[in-house]
Formats: C-alpha cells, structure tokens, sequence
C-alpha cells in the first residue's frame, strides 16, 4: 500500500471515530435509576454528573429500589450505580437482562447498630434489658436488605421490638436528635455511610450470619448498554473508591437531598479531587 493510501486510510479512521463518538453523545437521553438513599444518590447523582462533563446527556429517575431493577431489566432506565451484588442478589436473581460495569466500592456491611456509649456490644446483649432502649427499632424501608436481614436474626434471637420504619433521611434525623441529648437507640446500620462516623455508631456483634459483612457495591446497566455506549461505558467503569475515599466523599455529600445541592457538591468536590477524577473526564 502506498503512503497516499495510508494516509487517505489514517484520515477516514479519525473521521469515523470522530462520527462514532458524535453519535453516541447525541443518542436518546441517558437514564440513570435513583433510590432516595444516601449512597444511591451519591453514587448515581456522581454517574450524571461524569457523563455530562463528558457531553452525554444524563437524566435521573426516582423510583424505589424493585421498581429501578424492573426497569432497567425492561430497559425503560439505562443505568443504575449503587447495585450491592449479595444486598440485591433476590433482584438480580429476579432480573437477569442486566450488564455489569465493574465495582464501584468493596467492603459493604449490614448490621445493627448502636451509638458508642450505649453499653451493649452483641445483638443477643439487647435481650437483658429491653426497656432501655424503649424495646424500638428504628430502620429502613421495609424491603430494603438490612431490614430482611434486620428482622431474620432479630427472629432467631427471641427479639421481638416495635419496628419503626422510616425513610433514611428521617432515620439519619432520629439518629442525630438521639444521639445528641445522648438517649439509647438500636438502628438499622450499614457501611458505607457517613452517618456511621458522624454519630460514632457501634455494629453490634451477630453470632446468627443474618447479615452481609462483605459486599460490594457495582454498576448495573440495561442489556446492551456497553454496546450503545462504548464510551461512555469505558468511563463509568474507572469510576471506584476505597474505603477511605468513599468516607470522605459522603461526608461532602451530607444532608444534601435536592438535585440541584447534590450536583453542586459532587462538582465541587470533583473540583477538589482532580488527581483522583481526572480519569473519569476526558
């Protein structure tokens, strides 16, 4: 082949890459599903924010966390990041015509908790004495993971407390109203959360194996996403954070529940944390 032909061959590839490109950020709208928790907003509201740097066009879709896997099995939603492999595995069991884009987080835990000066250390240790916290348990949404797992072992302990299920910024607004006139609670708890430094919570010891002490969080799309979406692809899937990371960036993130609060916080923090995020942007 001649060099005209090289040349005139080298030209027609970075036209067709560059055409490729174009088209994949001008496609539909992408859709990422949301559940209002903390790490879900944390971790979709950041995906949005990443594809927008990256000119693609990002929208976020609330639902509750069955709804979001129908969805993005039925490909009505393309992505939803804060997938917990074993927290949701009845989901992903359930819904099959999904695609994994890599881990985000590893070292996920479910449990029961307490704050610091309460002086319990095991689940079974609540047995003794129940009126000292008033025989409440404050969890989550009924169907979340924690609170399955919550109400398996608080079976298998002869446990029987008032459940009080809430939403998890009203639960996080309990907890901190409790711990700060210093008054006993035992809660749903799990990691990765920032409430969990903040109000210096204490994972009660559960001999039962009720609970997952070992999970990772990932990034699910919908059936063919990666093949849509290369690039954008390619990006979401360097996105990850150690546990270290991962602590600091909900802490920047905490008490923020509106769109607009969210977004500004990530990018500030974005902002804040080129040397870690620069792989994320191009």
């Amino acid at each position: 082949m001649n060099a005209k032909r090289v040349s005139f061959s080298l030209v027609l590839l970075v036209v067709f890459s560059l055409f490729s490109c174009t088209e994949e950020k001008t496609a539909k709208k992408i859709k990422l599903g949301n559940e209002q928790w903390a790490v879900s907003r944390a971790m979709n509201y950041l995906g949005k924010v990443v594809l927008e740097k990256n000119g693609f066009d990002a929208e976020i879709v609330d639902a509750d966390i069955e709804s979001i896997y129908n969805n993005l099995n039925s490909g009505k939603i393309d992505l939803f990041l804060d997938t917990w492999v074993e927290g949701h595995s009845v989901y992903l069991y359930d819904f099959k015509d999904v695609e994994d884009i890599g881990a985000i987080y590893k070292g996920c835990k479910l449990g029961i908790a307490v704050p610091s000066y309460f002086d319990v250390d095991s689940i079974s240790d609540l047995l003794a004495d129940s009126a000292s916290y008033n025989n409440l348990f404050y969890g989550e949404d009924k169907d979340a993971g924690v609170m399955i797992s919550a109400r398996t072992a608080m079976g298998i302990y002869g446990l029987n407390p008032e459940i009080v299920y809430m939403p998890e910024d009203q639960l996080v607004t309990q907890m901190e109203l409790m711990v700060n006139q210093k008054q006993n609670f035992v809660a749903a708890a799990w990691i990765p959360h920032w409430k969990n430094l903040k109000f210096n919570l204490k994972f009660l010891v559960d001999t039962t194996h009720s609970f997952i002490e070992n999970d990772e969080i990932h990034k699910y799309a919908r059936a063919g996403f990666q093949k849509d979406y290369p690039e954008a692809s390619a990006l979401l899937s360097k996105i990850t954070f150690s546990e270290d990371e991962m602590s600091a960036y909900l802490l920047a993130l905490e008490g923020a529940n509106k769109p607009a609060d969210i977004e500004a916080r990530i990018t500030k923090w974005m902002d804040e944390n080129k040397e870690k995020t620069a792989a994320w942007v191009k």
